[in-house]
């Protein structure tokens, strides 16, 4: 009797955790809370390097908010170590290719092109929702440089109104594998870092 109440459950647990983890289903485990960020780290299925997640509440519309994000000059100003983002081309509706370059003393250089999406949502309030996310590709080659290519990126920005529109509330998440010969424990403590440091820029904008 006993093997066969085992059995069903063995059968739903090994259905469940593959969906689970093609999900994203891996624990978000906090890292701590500063200057009004709140930072998150996960562990990614077949990588060492860990996925980020920064939530923080930014005094200002979805609208303000997302016009300094895809900006390229207000974008590099908060984001730490990209000193340059550019569009070389649309890929469709809501879709482009976006070429960026890293600087982090004292690793060499790094560049990719990332394939960038989003989504704009109108709420019943006349706020409006913004997401957008990425991935590097290797669809569109990065422009000639003396710079290693990154081997991985992926992430996304969520905006969403808050107060009836008159804050935002941010979640930016990130994975970065960055190639070469960089320890994993680096990667992860400046990933970790770059999320506190980059909500914290963002806020100090648009403080009152």
């Amino acid at each position: 009797m006993k093997t066969k109440k085992i059995m069903p459950m063995l059968v739903i647990a090994a259905i469940i955790l593959p969906l689970a983890v093609a999900a994203g289903g891996n624990k978000w485990e906090k890292d701590g809370y500063k200057g009004g960020v709140s930072v998150y780290t996960r562990t990614v299925e077949g990588s060492e390097i860990k996925e980020i997640k920064a939530v923080a509440t930014i005094g200002t519309s979805t609208d303000k908010v997302w016009d300094h994000l895809i900006t390229s000059k207000t974008f590099v100003s908060v984001m730490p170590d990209v000193v340059k983002s550019k569009k070389l081309k649309d890929c469709g509706e809501n879709c482009g290719y976006w070429y960026q370059v890293l600087k982090h003393s004292p690793l060499k250089d790094r560049h990719y092109v990332l394939k960038v999406q989003w989504k704009i949502t109108e709420n019943e309030d006349g706020t409006k929702s913004y997401r957008r996310w990425w991935k590097v590709t290797k669809a569109v080659k990065p422009p000639s440089g003396n710079f290693l290519e990154v081997e991985k990126v992926s992430g996304a920005w969520n905006l969403k109104p808050k107060d009836g529109g008159k804050k935002t509330v941010i979640t930016y998440k990130n994975h970065i594998e960055m190639g070469g010969k960089v320890p994993n424990s680096l990667v992860n403590s400046g990933a970790v870092s770059n999320g506190y440091k980059f909500l914290k820029n963002l806020k100090k904008v648009f403080a009152k």
